[in-house]
């Protein structure tokens, strides 16, 4: 996921920096869904772990189902928008060194 973000966007901006910096706000908001339970619905990489998943539908974090919806969307939202994005761009091989 993190990877696919950095990739995503620095295609599309053409940048290095951009990409890394969306990718570390998702970092930094994992801290936050232990303290909020609201932005654990907003926070991908907080789903990796299990005390961030409501499973037996107990308590206020997202559920399992919502989870792999969610991860579906947003894998096929950035997949799509890597390739039209790399469509326009010439690929560039530099002589090894």
């Amino acid at each position: 996921f993190l990877g696919l973000i950095i990739y995503a966007v620095n295609s599309l901006t053409g940048g290095r920096s951009l990409g890394i910096i969306l990718a570390s706000s998702f970092v930094v908001l994992d801290s936050a869904a232990g303290m909020y339970h609201s932005t654990a619905y907003l926070s991908p990489v907080s789903w990796s772990n299990l005390d961030y998943i409501d499973i037996g539908g107990l308590s206020a974090y997202p559920s399992i189902t919502y989870i792999f919806c969610a991860f579906a969307v947003i894998l096929i939202v950035l997949i799509a928008i890597s390739i039209i994005a790399n469509k326009k761009q010439v690929i560039s091989v530099m002589q090894p060194i």
